[in-house]
């Protein structure tokens, strides 16, 4: 492990504002006024992961309904209120919609989950390859940015978008100034 590359990849709850109007927090989804009364959706795995047994056992929060989908359609979902609630990535640019507010884990029940740089046992004896990734570590790519990199990418400006390839460069820019 070379080590953090200074942002996280985890799993979190976030809302449409307009949707769930007052909720900022996780615990508050188990407050009778919001039991049974919003559906929500996250992609196919994290329903069967460890994390939404403990999400369940510690918030008790009560669900109309939990829907199972494909990460790119959540926000399309929440954006026309068929789910009021998702589960998303942390550093997925998408979230930094205006509407949407990323819930507070209060009970702290979600894990962090590190983006790290791993170096195969070749790439570990090559001092070049080292050389030119240790930016990423040293500098430390913050959530901010890396959201900012994927929106790019994922969403853009309306009318295009980057390529991985170009986003990823101007991260590297960044890291420079």
């Amino acid at each position: 492990c070379a080590g953090k590359l200074g942002f996280q990849n985890n799993y979190v709850f976030a809302v449409n504002k307009k949707f769930a109007p007052g909720i900022t927090r996780m615990s508050q989804l188990r407050e009778n006024k919001h039991q049974g009364r919003y559906i929500v959706a996250g992609d196919e795995q994290f329903f069967n992961r460890p994390e939404w047994r403990h999400v369940r056992e510690t918030y008790k929060a009560k669900f109309l309904e939990i829907k199972q989908m494909d990460v790119s359609l959540i926000y399309g979902a929440l954006e026309s209120n068929q789910v009021q609630v998702i589960c998303a990535y942390s550093s997925d640019g998408r979230l930094n919609s205006k509407d949407i507010l990323i819930l507070e884990d209060d009970e702290h029940v979600l894990p962090s989950y590190d983006a790290i740089l791993l170096y195969s046992r070749k790439g570990k004896e090559n001092v070049a390859l080292q050389r030119a990734l240790a930016p990423l570590i040293e500098q430390r790519i913050d959530d901010h940015t890396m959201r900012a990199a994927n929106w790019s990418v994922d969403v853009g400006d309306g009318v295009t978008r980057k390529a991985p390839r170009e986003a990823a460069k101007d991260v590297l820019a960044k890291l420079r100034t």
